[in-house]
C-alpha cells in the first residue's frame, strides 16, 4: 500500500478480556508473506453488528476473493488460540456500489455475512457481542468526542509487520471537526475528506490507528453507557503523524445502507 493510504494502534494499550467484544478479524485461510518474509495471518479488522453480519472496509477486498479469508470473532491474542474464539467463513461479501479509492477511499464500507456453525452464526458471550449502530439518540460531536478505535495492526509505522500487535490494543482518539481535516488534507495532499467521513486523532500525534486496524471499529459511548460503531478504519498519511488525524467511514451515513442489506 502507499504511504498516503496506508491500511490504517500505535501506542496503544493492551486490551483486556471482553473489552472490545465486537471486535472481529478478517484472517488468511492460508497465512501470507511479506516482502521481509513476516507471515501475515491478520489482513484487517471488522465490527460485529448482528449475530451473521460483520461491518468492515472495503479496500481491505481489492482484487482480493472472500473465500480466501475466514472471520475470527472472541479473539485477544491472534497467535494463541483459546476456547473464547468462534471462526466463520464469509457466506457473502457487500461492497458498497458507489466504493472508489482515488483520489482517496469513498463510501469504504462493506458487510460481511457469516456463514452458519451447526445452523448458528455468532453465539453471544462475555468475549462475543455485538456492537450497536449509531442513531439519532446516539448523537456524536463534530470534534473533542473521546473514543475508541482498536486492533491487531502495526504499532510502529517505520518497522511495518513485524510490528504487528499480538494482543488486540486499543486506543482513546478525539473526534475532529471535519472543517479542522478538511483544512489539513485537501489543501495539502491529493486525498479529499468529506461529510461521509469522520477524522479522529491528536493534533501532536503520537496515536492512531495503522496498517492492519483497516476496517475496525472507532466506538463511541452514549449516555446509557451503550458503544456504537460511529466509524471503520479507512485511511490517513502515515500513521499517529501530527496535524494528520485517522479517517473513519461516517457509519451513520450508511445506516439506510446497511439495514437494507442486513434486512
Amino acid at each position: 500500500e502507499s504511504e498516503e493510504t496506508k491500511g490504517r494502534v500505535v501506542n496503544g494499550l493492551e486490551a483486556a478480556e471482553g473489552q472490545f467484544p465486537w471486535q472481529a478479524s478478517i484472517r488468511f485461510r492460508v497465512p501470507q508473506l511479506d516482502t521481509e518474509g513476516n507471515q501475515i495471518i491478520h489482513n484487517c479488522g471488522g465490527t460485529l453488528i448482528d449475530e451473521c453480519w460483520v461491518l468492515t472496509a472495503a479496500h481491505c477486498f481489492i482484487d482480493r476473493d472472500a473465500s480466501i479469508f475466514t472471520v475470527r470473532l472472541g479473539d485477544l491474542n491472534n497467535r494463541v488460540s483459546d476456547d473464547t474464539e468462534q471462526d466463520f467463513a464469509i457466506e457473502r461479501l457487500i461492497i458498497h456500489e458507489e466504493f472508489s479509492l482515488y483520489p482517496s477511499a469513498r463510501h469504504d464500507v462493506a458487510l460481511l455475512k457469516l456463514a452458519k456453525v451447526n445452523g448458528r452464526c455468532a453465539r453471544y458471550t462475555d468475549a462475543v457481542q455485538p456492537a450497536c449502530l449509531p442513531d439519532e439518540s446516539f448523537p456524536i460531536k463534530q470534534k473533542g468526542e473521546l473514543c475508541q478505535v482498536s486492533g491487531w495492526g502495526v504499532t510502529n509505522e517505520s518497522l511495518g509487520q513485524s510490528s504487528a500487535a499480538a494482543n488486540l490494543m486499543w486506543v482513546t482518539l478525539p473526534t475532529k471537526s471535519n472543517k479542522y481535516c478538511k483544512s489539513r488534507y485537501n489543501k495539502r495532499t491529493e486525498l479529499f475528506i468529506d461529510d461521509i467521513m469522520i477524522c479522529a486523532g491528536l493534533k501532536t500525534g503520537g496515536s492512531d490507528a495503522c496498517t492492519g486496524d483497516s476496517g475496525g471499529p472507532y466506538v463511541c459511548r452514549n449516555s446509557e453507557g451503550k458503544y456504537a460503531v460511529v466509524g471503520v478504519v479507512s485511511f490517513g498519511i502515515g500513521c499517529a503523524r501530527a496535524k494528520y488525524p485517522g479517517v473513519y467511514t461516517n457509519v451513520a451515513h450508511f445506516i439506510p445502507w446497511i439495514n437494507s442489506n442486513i434486512n
